[in-house]
């Protein structure tokens, strides 16, 4: 393999970093989807458990 001159390596860091911080990126997104889909199930479980027990009305949280 060649040596690599300064100029190059600042490109390959300034590339590297890029493709870092994208990845980083996409996986926050994924992270916070997968999140928001926990957190719809939680509550849509939490609305049908209360209703279970006859309390939907007066939680204010009747299942639809």
């Amino acid at each position: 393999m060649t040596e690599l001159n300064e100029k190059q390596r600042q490109k390959l860091r300034r590339e590297c970093f890029g493709y870092a911080t994208q990845d980083a990126l996409v996986l926050e997104e994924e992270t916070l989807e997968t999140n928001v889909c926990l957190a719809d199930a939680s509550r849509d479980e939490a609305r049908r458990y209360l209703d279970d027990l006859g309390l939907g009305d007066l939680a204010g949280t009747r299942a639809r």
